[in-house]
């Protein structure tokens, strides 16, 4: 009777020890995914403006990634992903250029604008100093026939 409680009691002791480990197991996993995580988010930039580092900072992913149980299944993942990055990084920029009468005619519209702006803000500004001087006006007139 002794040997079953103590062979149950390992057996539970057991179970817990094998739980906490899955629980730190996890949270390892769960670290090593954040660090990718930053490290891509992080490299994203610098490899925009330098793409030479591209396998640098593939070798250090994939290096992060092996440490993960089951890492053979990042690995079509991570190696079509870096495909798609290198390709586009070796792609020339393209960048729409309008033909010179294109940006002669939009130069000439945005001048027109602005003229019009102006031209409005102008007569605002003229009608506000004509009420002000009507105002002024009204006050001397009120002014001048208090004093008789």
């Amino acid at each position: 009777m002794i040997w079953k409680q103590t062979v149950v009691t390992m057996k539970i002791q057991k179970n817990k020890m094998c739980l906490g480990c899955k629980h730190l197991e996890e949270n390892r996993i769960l670290n090593i995914l954040k660090n990718i995580n930053e490290m891509i988010s992080l490299s994203f930039n610098i490899v925009s403006k330098q793409p030479a580092l591209l396998p640098l900072y593939r070798q250090m992913i994939e290096c992060a990634v092996s440490t993960i149980p089951n890492a053979r299944q990042f690995e079509t993942v991570m190696e079509t992903a870096f495909h798609k990055i290198e390709t586009e990084l070796n792609q020339p920029n393209k960048v729409i250029i309008p033909q010179n009468n294109q940006l002669i005619e939009i130069q000439k519209q945005k001048v027109s604008q602005d003229f019009a702006i102006k031209k409005e803000q102008n007569a605002i500004k003229r009608e506000e100093l004509e009420l002000k001087k009507a105002s002024e006006l009204n006050k001397l007139i009120k002014h001048e026939q208090g004093e008789k």
